[in-house]
């Protein structure tokens, strides 16, 4: 198993005072100790069986953590203890934890104040235990998300992403503390939900999700600290709604006419999705490229009633866009705000009514490539703001958000109309959904983690070390990551085509690195131990004689 590698590489090498958690804690304390604390057999864990969410969590994490577990381990931890102060299930508050050892219990000791922050806590645990354990003789660790909203979206319109590629997704969410998961199911490349009143929406095309999917993913997301936001394309990007008769377009574009027919059919279908996924929030998309079109005053209109209607939901928090959403609807505490302005631009926002989430300056937090076959964020740095630069008389963003788009996957009529395929066309037919998701995953971690850590708290002298771990640990969890060191693009990875099938896989490729780690650290402890004892030899005048 990969974990077998982590364990071995942390013992020949020494396991580090401060074991890499990531994101970084904002408080670890810990005292140094030359004997490393590991999780013995036989371990137990106590916590209230009436926290649905937690226990739920600990029953996933028991198989793993007795994995990491080792016989007759000096000082082993026994027990690892949860207290938690409410059974709340809000997404929104604070989700703070503490963990502390107690040396004389052998005891891992996890406070928090709900049951999210106990989860992130429980990750917490696990990425110090599965590096070896740590060398502390006493362990203090105090942290809390900074910012609310640590999310990524994803693009399910341009190429269906199977329910499988998306709970995988949800669960490198959770080890990287982030939080919300807005999904794109309508746009031009099809609508992906089969809702009640416009089932015709999704006769055709090539993937959707039926109604006990959603409601299936909506719950395994709530059980690892994620909530789904439901994204429609309809000012422009709107192709997907063609398949209807009651919805109708602007001068044979892709942009929604925005009357009151279409008006009303946009929203009973959104408020659909709104109780399908039991969202708290719905985000409009497709506004960019309406900005240019012939009906750009007409689709203002469509916006702005559209989101009036969808805020008007009781259970509805707000209503988000990108920035051009404000060209159609007023700031507000409704209006959420997912902004690619510039550091001057973030600061206005801020200073207003509306919550404002960070999504990069242009679209330097989009995972997928560019027109060029590159990057729009070339670096982790890039990826990884300074959240705090942003305040403006007391307030702050309310978080960030990574982005990755599926049209590079999908076929020509789907992106561009009479173009050239996209480079990664040749894994838009279902049958490619292994490659697929094993592409998509590589191009969303370990980068979405770092624009997430970024909304949990900023501390860059340890990022490149951390989201090197958590990239391990990931894919020992068999989360698809892009490997160390390597460069995943949407037919690459490391160099390597994906349909060549021998393109080692995420975590083939980490064991390979960590044996070729080992193996090297111990020639090189024999070479040593040979030199200093031929050393040792030439002192004491000592010689064989054959």
């Amino acid at each position: 198993a990969a974990h077998n590698f982590l364990i071995l590489a942390a013992l020949l090498l020494g396991a580090a005072a401060s074991s890499v958690v990531f994101p970084t804690p904002q408080s670890f304390a810990c005292t140094k100790d030359k004997q490393s604390r590991a999780l013995a057999t036989g371990f137990t864990i106590k916590s209230d069986k009436n926290l649905t969410i937690l226990s739920a969590g600990l029953k996933r994490y028991n198989k793993y953590l007795t994995s990491l577990a080792v016989e007759k381990a000096p000082n082993g931890i026994t027990t690892i203890d949860f207290e938690v102060a409410s059974p709340s299930e809000d997404w929104t508050t604070t989700t703070s934890y503490t963990v502390a050892y107690d040396q004389d219990t052998n005891t891992l000791q996890v406070t928090a104040p709900n049951q999210y922050g106990a989860l992130y806590g429980l990750e917490t645990v696990v990425q110090l235990l599965e590096k070896g354990g740590f060398a502390c003789s006493q362990l203090n660790i105090i942290d809390a998300n900074a910012f609310p909203h640590r999310g990524l979206l994803v693009d399910t319109a341009s190429r269906f992403v199977p329910v499988a590629t998306l709970e995988k997704i949800v669960d490198g969410l959770l080890m990287a503390k982030m939080n919300v998961l807005n999904l794109r199911v309508a746009g031009d490349g099809g609508v992906r939900v089969n809702t009640t009143s416009f089932s015709e929406l999704v006769a055709g095309v090539d993937g959707f999700y039926t109604q006990a999917e959603v409601q299936a993913l909506v719950t395994y997301a709530k059980h690892r600290g994620v909530t789904i936001i439901p994204e429609i394309s309809i000012a422009d990007h709107a192709h997907g709604f063609a398949a209807s008769p009651k919805f109708l377009f602007c001068d044979n574009s892709n942009q929604l006419y925005g009357n009151d027919t279409v008006t009303t059919a946009v929203v009973a279908f959104a408020t659909e999705l709104v109780t399908l996924f039991s969202a708290s929030h719905i985000f409009i998309g497709g506004l960019h490229s309406a900005q240019s079109s012939g009906c750009k005053d007409n689709y203002k209109t469509l916006v702005a009633n559209t989101a009036a209607a969808l805020a008007g939901i009781a259970t509805v928090n707000g209503v988000g866009g990108w920035d051009e959403l404000l060209d159609s609807v007023a700031v507000g505490p409704k209006t959420v705000v997912f902004t690619r302005g510039s550091d001057a631009t973030v600061k206005t926002l801020v200073n207003t009514t509306s919550p404002v989430v960070y999504a990069g300056l242009d679209h330097s937090f989009f995972l997928e490539t560019d027109s060029t076959g590159g990057f729009f964020c070339n670096n982790l740095t890039c990826l990884f703001p300074n959240l705090n630069a942003f305040k403006v008389n007391g307030s702050a963003p309310h978080g960030v958000s990574a982005s990755v788009l599926t049209s590079n996957y999908c076929s020509s009529k789907d992106c561009i109309a009479g173009g050239p395929a996209p480079a990664g066309a040749a894994f838009a037919p279902r049958s490619q959904d292994s490659i697929f998701a094993r592409s998509l995953t590589a191009l969303i971690f370990p980068r979405a983690a770092v624009v997430g850590a970024a909304g949990w708290w900023f501390d860059v002298a340890s990022l490149a070390d951390g989201a090197t771990a958590l990239t391990a640990s990931m894919a020992a969890r068999g989360v698809g990551v892009c490997p160390a060191g390597c460069v995943c693009t949407e037919t690459e990875q490391c160099g390597n085509s994906y349909q060549s099938s021998s393109t080692p896989g995420p975590i083939k490729t980490m064991q390979s690195g960590m044996i070729f780690a080992v193996v090297a650290l111990v020639v090189f402890s024999v070479i040593i131990v040979v030199a200093v004892a031929r050393s040792n030899r030439s002192r004491s005048g000592y010689s064989r004689v054959n």
